[in-house]
């Protein structure tokens, strides 16, 4: 792949510096088209190296750079871009082979009229689309096909960006399909192409606004107000979560959920999306189910019933309605999460613990399945923990040993109740004796490789519960148990709240098991990589604000939870969460503010004294 990137570099080299072929060029544009050459050539380096993944970072950094540069270049630009596309065709075939994440090649547009003026989107394409398509598409969603902004227009697929002869918006409109009563007028008709030719741009103020709004023409009433979530009352005899969600699930999932082409603008994927409504404006009138679009949809009144062609069972439309009558609030963990999540984690909040034990136990033979799937495991539970590992049933009898003493000093240490389970439901601890197999986990349950240096993994979701450990021959048993009391303590703070941040849970871990191993060298190595990890951070808060890795965020996290013990706030907010109060809330009552709050208040008072 290098030998290919390096010898097709070279003759875009002699593309650039020979003036009758290039002699429009701007030195801005060959600076950039310099760029993209370098990071194919950089790419070809680290695929030879079998850094795939890096390698189809600076692809895809390479092929959006092409795309925004082709979307307005002349003849004499394109022909260098030619070059560099077919580069890019080549490295994503070799690399489609590694299974790594890479964006589409898509065909480079048709090249830019000489001394063609540039189409206004708000000026001109907008009023041309209000005036054809604005009844049906643009104050409508007739068959799926919205144009009501510019963003719902560009993701109905109608427009192939640099190909107006392939768009389909054009195709319709060329063969007198569509608008259905009339004709639009030549004229308009090559604007709209010159715009997809010149990269279908946006001009307007705001890509919020509506097509309406940018042409002038008054908005159609939908009925539409900005809503925000009603929290319970703890009257409710309806649960969102519990009773509401899985019916929404089983009905609207397709159209509205989990879809890729949304229906009426409807996208109830969660709880935020659903309060916004769709083209019918709100979906629901709290306190008023009689007045609520989704009743009058589920019940056909005025208009087809929904879903189409099969109404739901009665009992089922009038647990949607007494949920609005008794304010139609929201008891999950955040009105962004999905709404299968919303739907999980209710369940296993109602269920018992030993029903959750049952439905934890079937979960962990699923999960090793998925990580080693040409594996049979051997299984061990308890009262309290649940081990799965690959054929060593005493080595599995032994680590439940060890768990079980960890987890007595661990409540001991946090003052927990010990008539309580550790973790509701039972936490699952699988054994690894691979890197391998452990970062099989990640890609499995995670959805992503593990930091190399990450040797063990826990996750508390409600619905699932588990740590993992790594038993390679290089580590010691006191290192294994540093990092079992690690998890563990993790995974009990973090299962006292469904809110519990992992820098906090993390942070937790790292304090219990520093002091119950306090003989393990690891433990000492714990502190002086938080620090590094601290001293590197651009900003203090890094940690808190998803920009670090998940090691990075549990060490980091460990260095300002050894701050919230000095100054005796540990411990408060601890005594809170077991009192049933949510993190925000329990980090509040200590601190006066929640945490972002707290963090940034801290941040301007750090940055005041540097300007001193």
């Amino acid at each position: 792949m290098t030998r290919f990137i390096i010898g097709v570099f070279a003759l875009s080299i002699f593309f650039i510096a020979n003036p009758g072929n290039a002699q429009e060029i701007t030195s801005k544009q060959k600076r950039q088209v310099k760029t993209i050459a370098s990071n194919i050539d950089k790419a070809g380096r680290l695929y030879q190296s079998d850094k795939y993944k890096s390698a189809a970072e600076k692809i895809n950094s390479a092929n959006a750079q092409l795309q925004q540069l082709a979307a307005s270049a002349g003849k004499d630009l394109m022909e260098l871009l030619y070059v560099e596309h077919a580069r890019l065709k080549k490295a994503y075939e070799l690399l489609s082979e590694h299974e790594v994440e890479l964006e589409s090649i898509a065909d480079l547009p048709e090249p830019m009229v000489e001394g063609e003026n540039m189409v206004s989107f708000s000026k001109e394409i907008a009023p041309i689309l209000v005036r054809n398509c604005g009844r049906c598409h643009v104050s409508g969603n007739r068959g799926d096909f919205s144009a009501r902004t510019y963003e719902a227009l560009m993701n109905s697929l109608h427009v192939s960006v640099g190909r107006p002869d392939t768009s389909r918006i054009v195709e319709i409109i060329a063969d007198g399909d569509m608008p259905p009563n009339g004709q639009v007028p030549d004229g308009d008709l090559a604007k709209l192409k010159s715009w997809i030719r010149q990269g279908a741009k946006y001009d307007g103020e705001s890509p919020e606004l509506t097509l309406n709004q940018l042409a002038g023409t008054p908005e159609p009433n939908r009925n539409r107000n900005r809503m925000t979530p009603n929290k319970p009352t703890g009257n409710e005899t309806v649960s969102f979560g519990l009773h509401v969600a899985p019916i929404l699930i089983e009905s609207c999932t397709g159209c509205h959920i989990n879809s890729r082409r949304i229906r009426g603008n409807l996208n109830m994927d969660n709880f935020v999306r659903l309060l916004r409504g769709g083209d019918s404006g709100n979906l629901i009138s709290p306190g008023n189910p009689e007045e609520s679009v989704l009743i009058q949809r589920l019940k056909g009144i005025n208009a087809e019933v929904m879903p189409p062609n099969r109404k739901l069972e009665d009992k089922k439309i009038q647990v949607i309605e007494t949920w609005i009558a008794e304010g139609a609030s929201f008891d999950g963990v955040s009105p962004q999460m999905e709404i299968g999540t919303v739907a999980s984690v209710a369940k296993a909040d109602a269920q018992s613990h030993e029903e959750l034990v049952a439905d934890r136990d079937k979960l962990g033979v699923k999960n090793w399945k998925l990580i080693m799937s040409d594996d049979s495991p051997d299984f061990f539970s308890d009262e309290n923990f649940r081990l799965v590992g690959s054929n060593r049933s005493k080595r599995l009898e032994n680590a439940a040993f060890q768990a079980n003493e960890l987890r007595e000093q661990i409540v001991d240490e946090l003052r927990s109740d010990p008539k309580k389970p550790f973790v509701k439901g039972n936490p699952t601890i699988y054994l690894f004796d691979k890197r391998y197999d452990l970062n099989e986990l990640g890609m499995m349950l995670v959805g992503r490789e593990l930091p190399k240096d990450q040797t063990g993994r826990w996750d508390y979701t409600s619905v699932d519960a588990y740590i993992s450990l790594l038993l390679s021959r290089g580590k010691s048993a006191e290192q294994i148990k540093a990092e079992m009391a690690q998890q563990l303590s993790a995974l009990h703070i973090a299962s006292m709240a469904g809110d519990v941040p992992r820098w906090f849970a993390d942070g937790v871990g790292y304090t219990i098991a520093s002091k119950l191993c306090r003989k393990d060298p690891s433990t000492k190595q714990w502190h002086e990589d938080a620090m590094e990890v601290v001293s590197k951070m651009e900003s203090p808060y890094d940690f808190a604000n998803g920009k670090l890795n998940e090691v990075d965020t549990g060490l980091a996290g460990f260095a300002y939870v050894q701050e919230m013990k000095k100054n005796r706030s540990l411990n408060k907010v601890i005594q809170l969460l077991q009192k049933g109060y949510i993190f925000d809330e329990a980090f509040a009552a200590v601190a006066g503010a929640p945490p972002a709050e707290v963090f940034q208040q801290n941040r301007r008072r750090n940055n005041r004294r540097g300007r001193r």
